[in-house]
């Protein structure tokens, strides 16, 4: 009974192994499901896993009819990605993409453009590199920011640009930052005379 037992299991390692190589798991590639121009040397692709993808070099677009070119799909933005070469995050560039939960930006990016991520619900966190000097009025105006930390770089920070960010209860600047400072999380103006949000 051992032998017929042990006979058995050998047989279907065997077919296993015969079999099993053969299959191969392969991951579904995302595909480009609309794409375009957002600046003079930019393009942007959207892929189907919501990812935006910003490539070239040079500043964005502004949208002042807030509608940048991929408005129409803006509720399928989970990503944001801004490749190197890219300096200004447009005007309204990212209003409305709702689903945005991750966004990143390279070192070179100088300005974060007015209502730039104006409403922009999910996402919770960025990470501005220390090339920003400016951020534009109401640049995340309604977003969902529940922490956000300020480089030294940065030199002007527009009107309500953290406005009606409900979460936001944290704000850091860096301590070498000429222009801004932070009081138990709270933006001042550096000499503390003046509340910025």
């Amino acid at each position: 009974m051992k032998n017929k037992f042990l006979a058995l299991i050998l047989t279907v390692a065997i077919i296993c192994g015969a079999i099993l190589p053969s299959l191969t798991l392969t991951a579904r590639a995302a595909e480009v499901v609309d794409s375009g121009d957002c600046g003079e040397n930019l393009t942007w692709t959207l892929d189907s896993d919501g990812v935006l993808t910003i490539s070239g070099t040079g500043a964005m677009d502004d949208y002042y009819d807030y509608s940048p070119p991929w408005a129409d799909a803006s509720v399928a933005v989970k990503t944001a990605v801004v490749e190197n070469g890219v300096t200004r995050i447009g005007d309204r560039a990212f209003i409305s993409c709702t689903n945005l939960e991750n966004v990143t930006l390279p070192e070179g990016i100088t300005d974060i453009g007015r209502h730039a991520f104006y409403l922009c619900a999910s996402l919770t966190y960025i990470t501005l590199p220390n090339s920003v000097t400016y951020i534009g009025r109401a640049a995340f105006y309604w977003s969902g920011l529940s922490s956000i930390s300020i480089p030294s770089s940065v030199s002007y920070i527009g009107d309500m640009a953290f406005g009606g960010c409900n979460n936001l209860t944290e704000i850091c600047v860096n301590e070498k930052n000429a222009k801004y400072s932070d009081v138990n999380g709270v933006l001042f103006d550096k000499e503390q005379t003046e509340l910025v949000c």
